[in-house]
């Protein structure tokens, strides 16, 4: 088992942070629709156990299991969303739960809802061979080539090649209908009163709380011009350009210079919404003595880092609590409170920044 994707891309792109949020205990499960630019609809339940994805869905994982009871405790639709034969956003109501590794015959499904997964209004048994519990993450036959499909749709009695799928993502024998999202898995712990906290979008970096219909937000550069550049100025200590350039400036809108900060004045490019950045205390010239675990040799762009550009990949590491930055050189991390608790080496060439609140 090893991550795939990124962070950053973790709405766009395939992703599965296994590191960090596949070993993590949680009591609370969203699953959302999304098209990597906006969240139409989000369910959230409560689950029976505290458990981790790995207890859930690694080889050894139990099968056939229902993971909720009293159906969702938040349903949010965006205004105008269709729901229509979607496998997750369709129904509602006490016996709208959730089934994992739900195995009938020689097929199973991932993911499923146990009121409307199968038509008939109870998932397939054990030995039955019917094809018809649909959901997310699905094999007829266990065929690696010919009828998985990763999303599925509520559908009447289908057998095998006539069952529909969602998208591009499925076997050679699958019937491919009109993609209705992508889907994204959230989790994390119930507050101290049991509840489910309200999901909020905290950087769209692919693995935080949010809202349903909240549009989501991108990680923005600070790329000053050639003529800034030349003459030391750089983004964030330009406040007349931001006021008189930016999306007022035809060359300013086309190249995006200073993307972050012009946002972050109020005249950003049209269709940008910048993730917050500035969520950093600057701590110091020094470096971390403990903690670290990535940095020197790890990242492609070492050559030309920057603060904008360490900041961005902290914000998109979990684990990333404090970074030191020596520009064109290294964005070294760190975790818990080792910039902290356990001091730190003065260094004229670094910069080092603590993460305020988990924005990962």
């Amino acid at each position: 088992e090893e991550d795939v994707g990124l962070d950053t891309q973790g709405l766009s792109n395939d992703y599965k942070d296994f590191t960090s949020n596949w070993q993590r205990d949680f009591d609370c499960l969203a699953i959302a629709r999304h098209d990597a630019t906006m969240i139409d609809g989000v369910k959230v339940w409560k689950m029976n156990e505290i458990k981790a994805f790995a207890e859930y869905f690694n080889s050894n994982a139990p099968e056939r299991v229902v993971v909720t009871s009293g159906g969702p405790l938040q349903f949010y639709l965006s205004e105008g969303t269709e729901v229509g034969d979607d496998p997750i956003l369709s129904s509602d109501g006490p016996f709208n739960n959730l089934a994992f590794n739900w195995k009938y015959g020689n097929n199973g499904a991932r993911i499923v809802l146990t009121d409307v997964g199968n038509f008939n209004g109870e998932l397939s048994c054990e030995t039955c061979n019917d094809d018809d519990t649909h959901g997310l993450g699905n094999d007829f036959l266990n065929t690696p080539e010919n009828l998985w499909h990763d999303a599925s749709v509520i559908q009447g009695n289908c057998w095998r090649e006539s069952c529909i799928a969602q998208g591009t993502d499925h076997g050679t024998l699958m019937t491919a209908s009109t993609k209705l999202g992508n889907y994204a898995i959230y989790v994390t712990m119930s507050e101290s009163d049991g509840s489910c906290p309200e999901f909020l979008i905290n950087n769209g970096v692919g693995n935080s709380l949010f809202n349903g219909g909240t549009t989501l937000c991108t990680i923005c550069d600070n790329r000053e011009t050639p003529w800034m550049i030349s003459n030391g100025v750089d983004c964030e200590n330009a406040p007349n350009r931001m006021d008189q350039k930016c999306n007022k400036d035809t060359y300013w809108s086309t190249n995006h210079f200073c993307q972050q900060s012009c946002f972050n004045n109020g005249n950003g490019y049209e269709g940008d919404n910048c993730c917050n950045v500035e969520d950093f205390e600057e701590l110091g010239n020094f470096n971390c003595l403990t903690g670290y675990y990535a940095g020197w040799g790890d990242d492609s762009d070492a050559s030309s880092m920057t603060v904008e550009r360490c900041k961005e990949i902290c914000l998109g590491e979990e684990n990333c609590d404090y970074f030191s930055v020596w520009p064109g050189s290294t964005c070294s991390r760190y975790n818990a409170n080792s910039c902290e608790d356990a001091g730190t080496s003065n260094s004229p060439n670094h910069v080092s920044y603590k993460k305020l609140k988990d924005v990962a």
